[in-house]
């Protein structure tokens, strides 16, 4: 099933889904995300700035982030970073992902040097201590009281054809996506392809 703009505007927990940027903006971008996950990271790690900049520091656009729950400790973590968000804000939330995803780097890039024996990988344990280093007291006890939200934004994803994380949609108006990414891909192609099919204002940005 096609997901429109629509469909996510209707999507049941939406006001409880991490978002960033104003909430009845036109450009919408959805972002389908697994915290435990290399390409995620490597994606995300290097994206984020842009799109904190074009959705919480300029509201050009909204971006959303559905979880999709993949890897071992994916559930845990998800529930973790709604009750960030819910409890602490949509700041909170980008400050405790974006930290996550550059550990998740750095442990990859330190495994595909050879500098450690296996590839060390976060775990809800990760998030928590992110959180409590920049002051945000959660714990797993109260943040298994996002588990429902976490497996209904799995089944509206798998509903509509969503089953691989990244996956990256555009939207600009209520219509299907003017854009759509499935997969790892080299960060400045996603940046751009985002930046034109959305007619985005980015300083530094030339395609």
């Amino acid at each position: 099933m096609q997901l429109t703009l629509a469909d996510i505007e209707s999507m049941p927990g939406l006001s409880e889904t991490p978002t960033l940027g104003p909430s009845n903006s036109s450009k919408v971008i959805v972002i389908a995300y697994d915290p435990e996950c290399p390409y995620c990271a490597l994606e995300l790690n290097a994206t984020f700035p842009f799109l904190y900049y074009i959705s919480a520091n300029t509201s050009q656009a909204r971006v959303i982030f559905l979880g999709l729950p993949i890897h071992e400790y994916s559930t845990q973590m998800l529930e973790l970073l709604d009750l960030i968000y819910n409890k602490y804000g949509a700041k909170a939330f980008a400050e405790v992902l974006d930290i996550n995803y550059a550990f998740y780097v750095r442990n990859i890039l330190l495994y595909e040097e050879g500098q450690t024996p296996q590839l060390i990988m976060p775990t809800n344990l990760t998030i928590i201590e992110i959180a409590d280093d920049l002051g945000y007291n959660v714990t797993q006890q109260e943040a298994s009281g996002y588990l429902g939200l976490v497996n209904s934004t799995t089944s509206f994803l798998i509903q509509h054809g969503i089953t691989g994380v990244p996956t990256v949609l555009a939207f600009s108006g209520s219509g299907p996506p003017v854009y759509v990414q499935v997969g790892l891909v080299q960060p400045k192609y996603l940046i751009c392809n985002l930046t034109l099919k959305l007619s985005l204002s980015v300083p530094g940005v030339s395609c």
